[in-house]
């Protein structure tokens, strides 16, 4: 595992959310000691434990359990991190700590996601750690594994087998790790190992689903986790499984100021795991939105199997099929823009890059624009320039590409910006440059100019490919290239577009881009209602 940028779950969840967790936690506790079960253990697990907030939480308030009229009563708490200063740390604020004797709690090192849950079934014979590891990666037919892989390699029942009445964990909380770099091996074994693994395999819904399968039936999900999972499209499969497998009851989302130090959308999931009986059943899912000055607000609902029949499976409050069947409509009639447009990016260098200057340094230096000039239909700001250096093609790439008609588009915002350029100018990498193939080069460069600008499409965008990162957030390439394109224009509203006289030369005012909104809305068949839903997410002008 190779952190490549610093991970949520290395950052300390703020106290206010883990009481939050916590308390969800006891209420969950209370309500199944209540149930008829005699006496009885609670199993608790944190499988990316950090430094440990939400077990040692949990210890503090086990007063608040009612557990006194159950003998032999146990709670049993287990925390796991590849992080061995973690551990230690773990370790060293257990001996701080009075433990009553009906608490266990135990803390190791090893990685969740590489190694058994249960006993492999072609292995019969006496287990040891190190035959469980030979046989794990021989089942997944590696033959000589990353020893880094090998030696923090866990195995679930071996490391920590649970009372024999148990078939996983009554409880599963904590705040995973999000954007870890994995190595090309690590990939391929969690493509193998993981349901609702996503294309770039992006770490905390590993270890959400790595939970899922140490769950019992019935027992609760808890998890701190970035909230672009609810909608995002690369994210269908893991919706999937979590729709499946979990009966989600609340999801918290948590305002910016809440955890200051993340720069991105985060929010708490809790639910319970479905037995095979419940799977078809219906279940409303409660969300709110919670702040450290008002607490939680804003509660909405939504019916899960609503949610489960929907194309995209958005696990979203009520709007979610209005918000579906906009996104269905723009599809109808429409191509996606790969499939009529190539997209590139600019010069491989940064704007104020030594090789770039404020005056042209030669007579051959040429002007240069960087994201930040580029307005909607318009070039702003002052250009720099540099000398085109044809022998770099891996930084500066072919020049006849800068030198025809395109569109020039903003890689970094929240919102499409684009602008139509017929002066051959040339740009750094923060700007994608789109031309038309040459199949569809009888389509009009400015129509498409029309349309990326829209608020329908950062609509789309934001809806069907949502981002964690709300500082800098970049648009990546995979989403603008599956952006539904409505061309051609028909006469008619190409006639609507002439009288409109868009001038380039100049920023347009509030009351033309709002003009070019809504010949959008039209042509793309957007009812009035539908409309007014997408003024709500609508970016400020």
């Amino acid at each position: 595992m190779n952190k490549g940028k610093e991970p949520l779950g290395a950052i300390p969840t703020p106290q206010a959310i883990v009481k939050l967790m916590v308390n969800l936690s006891l209420d969950f506790i209370n309500k199944i000691l209540n149930q008829p079960l005699g006496s009885r253990s609670i199993s608790i697990l944190d499988n990316s434990v950090g430094d440990g907030r939400f077990l040692f939480e949990i210890m503090k308030h086990r007063n608040n359990i009612r557990a006194s009229d159950l003998k032999n009563f146990k709670l049993i708490l287990h925390g796991l991190d590849i992080n061995n200063e973690s551990i230690n740390l773990c370790e060293s604020k257990k001996r701080e700590l009075a433990t009553n004797q009906d608490i266990e709690i135990s803390f190791k090192t090893g990685n969740a996601l590489i190694g058994y849950i249960k006993p492999p079934k072609t292995m019969k014979n006496y287990y040891t750690e190190e035959k469980l590891t030979r046989y794990f990666f021989d089942d997944l037919n590696i033959t000589q594994p990353d020893i880094s892989l090998v030696k923090n390699a866990f195995h679930w029942f071996y490391e920590w087998p649970l009372p024999n009445t148990k078939e996983g964990y009554d409880i599963c909380i904590g705040n995973p790790p999000f954007g870890i770099s994995f190595t090309s091996e690590e990939k391929n074994i969690y493509r193998r190992i993981f349901e609702g693994v996503d294309p770039e395999i992006e770490s905390y819904l590993l270890f959400v689903e790595r939970s899922i399968h140490l769950l019992r039936e019935g027992g609760a999900l808890i998890f701190l986790i970035p909230n672009n999972f609810t909608t995002n499209f690369r994210y269908q499969a893991f919706r999937d499984l979590l729709l499946n497998q979990i009966y989600i009851k609340k999801i918290i989302m948590l305002d910016d100021n809440v955890f200051p130090s993340v720069s991105v959308e985060t929010c708490i999931v809790m639910g319970y795991k479905k037995t095979e009986a419940e799977k078809s059943l219906s279940n409303i899912i409660e969300f709110s939105r919670y702040s450290v000055e008002s607490g939680i607000s804003q509660i909405k609902k939504n019916d899960q199997s609503m949610i489960m029949d929907q194309k995209f499976r958005y696990i979203v409050p009520d709007m979610a099929t209005e918000i579906t069947e906009i996104l269905e409509i723009m599809e109808i009639d429409s191509l996606f823009l790969k499939d009529i447009a190539s997209i590139t990016r600019g010069i491989e260098l940064g704007f104020k890059s030594t090789l770039t200057s404020e005056t042209p340094s030669t007579k051959d230096s040429i002007p240069l624009i960087a994201g930040r000039n580029i307005s909607k239909f318009s070039i702003v700001g002052d250009k720099r320039y540099i000398d085109f250096d044809s022998n770099r093609k891996s930084i500066f790439k072919d020049k006849s590409m800068y030198m025809t008609p395109k569109l020039l588009l903003r890689r970094i915002g929240r919102e499409l910006i684009a602008v139509y350029d017929p002066n051959r100018l040339f740009c750094v990498c923060d700007v994608y440059i789109i031309t038309f193939n040459p199949q569809w080069s009888h389509f009009n460069l400015k129509h498409l100019e029309i349309i990326l600008n829209s608020s329908l499409l950062t609509f789309y965008l934001n809806h069907k490919f949502k981002t964690v990162k709300k500082i800098f957030p970049k648009i990546a390439i995979n989403y603008l290239k599956r952006l539904p394109i409505k061309l051609p224009f028909s006469a008619l509203e190409e006639q609507k577009i002439e009288e409109m006289k868009i001038e380039r030369e100049k920023c347009l005012g509030n009351e033309e881009i709002t003009q070019l909104d809504e010949f959008i809305l039209n042509h793309y068949n957007i009812s009035k209602s539908q409309k007014q839903i997408i003024d709500t997410f609508k970016p400020s002008i």
